[in-house]
């Protein structure tokens, strides 16, 4: 069933490659417990103030803005999942993986090419948010797309995916 999972993620994301531009997004929070009310803190914000922002600066008018990012919620919360690449395995923040696919009509607010990141806005927009304290994001590879789903859906317990 997995297997099948991200056979379909990876058809998805391939087909939005025709009008959009796929990114990674790692967002870490400043919480240092777990629990369900943070893990629904750091979704909401992630939901409702990050791509809110990075919507904002892709298109000023509100009500056409939400077609800027066709398909959103392909994002996986992290809390305390040790890995066996970090040496500090201590350390590991609430944090969001995620594919965010940008349509290329968009692409010049939201990314600089000239010197190859996001557009300086966003970050500092989404910087200033009060519990977000870390970001990166980087545009994806084609050949990288399997392995970026698999990457997010690691340890994921099916029924919740």
């Amino acid at each position: 069933m997995r297997d099948r999972l991200l056979s379909e993620y990876s058809n998805f994301f391939r087909e939005k490659l025709n009008h959009c531009e796929l990114f990674t997004i790692t967002v870490s929070f400043k919480c240092s417990y777990g629990s369900k009310g943070v893990t629904n803190a750091c979704l909401d914000t992630y939901d409702f103030n990050i791509l809110r922002k990075i919507r904002k600066q892709l298109w000023r008018n509100y009500k056409k803005n939400l077609d800027t990012i066709p398909y959103e919620y392909f994002r996986y919360h992290e809390y305390d999942e040790k890995s066996i690449f970090k040496r500090d395995s201590m350390n590991t923040p609430n944090h969001i993986h995620g594919i965010l696919p940008i349509d290329k009509k968009y692409m010049g607010n939201f990314w600089n090419y000239e010197l190859k990141r996001v557009n300086t806005r966003i970050v500092k927009d989404i910087k200033s948010l009060r519990y977000v304290s870390s970001l990166l994001i980087e545009p994806m590879r084609s050949d990288e797309l399997s392995n970026w789903i698999n990457y997010c859906l690691k340890k994921k317990n099916m029924e919740n995916i």
